[in-house]
């Protein structure tokens, strides 16, 4: 698969006698396989870029990774893993063309690593880790570190303030409340409430601040105008985090945290209230019957086919249609023909793949929106059973490239096309 090629990694270790600071790993986003809207590694760039330890049991089916204290056990096929020995819901292993790949925020955050995005780099930062030496207690290391008690335990998992000398603390609060809200099994529900209860009534005043943060839903409603957003309630379950929330209900992620009063590092509890705010984009009027809305980019046409939206492409010149999945991009829509029909369909347009922009209408529920498309295959991917390994672009009115966040003009043109103005 071309997606493993072009891996970048670095590191950086800094050793002392009692404290380990961070370590840092950088891979590059067209190394990560993008399955269900979700970012799974190679299972042999777990082994030696991110320096884990794994082994296979050909017998029970199941996979086995080990760091520090920490141990990971997947079972192929289950939507599930156990972490020291306690089940908590995960995405299950991917199997492509032979090679496995493993779900890689469910694995850095449950290894102590922050996980951080930006358009081309992955970056894993390792919590601050302490070793704990002869004489040591909790409350004496805590003022050491410059953290709580409270902060230490709820960190590292402990039950009560025994340590044993050698035993590895993770330390960084800030990098552990970066979670994504995997939340783990429980006897019950019930267990689950009552302890993010307790826990939000002692927590620090960096996690009382952004609970009285969140509001009621109506003071969050009234904070972006009625006007411009349809409103749903949505209650938190146990799996939930942000972006599969955005994904799922399709609305914007960055509204859902404005409405919110919440950050992309916000931790969700089983039972919270979200708004889910919609944006209604006001019809615009066409030139014809056969032409579609000139919608902007920005303002418009991202909200009306968000990430996750199936639409129906129809070419402006030859009528043939076809349809496709936005799976990804903010500069302009990554998109994936949906089956390997649509692939072949699309194909025949432009002769095999290829960069050359083509006019295009976008249906999307009673809307058609003029676009220009190409349709050459590059980087991730996330439908794998449609013949096309990568996405394509797919450009609206003021879009711009993602490499360079310039405006391609030969896509504006077609996109006038398609809209029949000529402005």
């Amino acid at each position: 698969m071309k997606l493993l090629k072009g891996l970048g990694v670095c590191a950086v270790l800094f050793f002392g006698a009692q404290q380990v600071g961070a370590e840092e790993i950088t891979l590059k986003t067209n190394t990560v396989l993008n399955h269900n809207n979700l970012s799974y590694v190679p299972t042999k760039m777990v082994t030696d870029q991110l320096r884990i330890p794994v082994s296979w049991n050909n017998i029970d089916k199941t996979l086995t990774l080990q760091k520090d204290h920490q141990t990971i056990i997947f079972k192929l096929g289950e939507p599930q893993a156990k972490v020291n020995g306690q089940a908590v819901k995960t995405p299950p292993i991917v199997v492509k063309d032979g090679v496995s790949y493993l779900p890689l925020r469910f694995i850095g955050e449950n290894l102590h690593m922050k996980v951080d995005w930006n358009r081309d780099v992955i970056t894993l930062t390792t919590f601050d880790k302490y070793i704990v030496q002869e004489g040591d207690y909790l409350y004496k290391i805590s003022k050491k570190v410059g953290m709580s008690v409270e902060e230490i335990q709820k960190i590292n998992n402990l039950k009560d303030d025994k340590l044993q000398i050698g035993q590895v603390l993770y330390l960084k609060a800030d990098l552990a409340l970066s979670n994504s809200t995997y939340i783990t099994e429980t006897n019950s529900l019930k267990e689950e409430s009552d302890k993010k209860e307790n826990e939000t009534k002692n927590s620090s005043s960096n996690s009382s601040s952004e609970q009285k943060g969140k509001g009621s839903l109506t003071e969050s409603k009234n904070k972006m105008k009625d006007d411009t957003f349809e409103y749903t309630t949505y209650t938190v379950k146990k799996g939930d985090y942000l972006s599969k929330i955005s994904a799922e209900h399709k609305v914007s992620l960055k509204d859902l945290l404005a409405v919110n009063n919440l950050t992309e590092n916000s931790i969700l509890q089983i039972g919270d209230q979200l708004l889910l705010p919609k944006r209604v984009i006001p019809t615009k009027e066409k030139v014809s019957e056969k032409h579609g809305e000139y919608l902007d980019w920005w303002t418009e046409a991202q909200y009306v086919f968000p990430i996750g939206e199936i639409a129906t492409v129809t070419d402006f010149e030859t009528g043939v249609s076809f349809q496709i999945r936005r799976s990804y991009g903010a500069n302009h829509a990554d998109c994936e023909p949906l089956t390997a029909e649509d692939t072949r369909k699309a194909k025949e347009l432009w002769g095999g793949f290829s960069w050359n922009t083509r006019a295009v209408l976008v249906h999307v529920g009673d809307r058609t929106i003029a676009a220009s498309m190409s349709f050459m295959p590059h980087d991730i991917e996330s439908i794998l059973d449609n013949d096309f390994e990568g996405h394509f672009d797919l450009h609206f009115k003021n879009s711009t490239r993602h490499k360079d966040g310039k405006i391609d003009q030969y896509h504006q043109e077609k996109i006038k096309i398609a809209a029949g103005v000529s402005e």
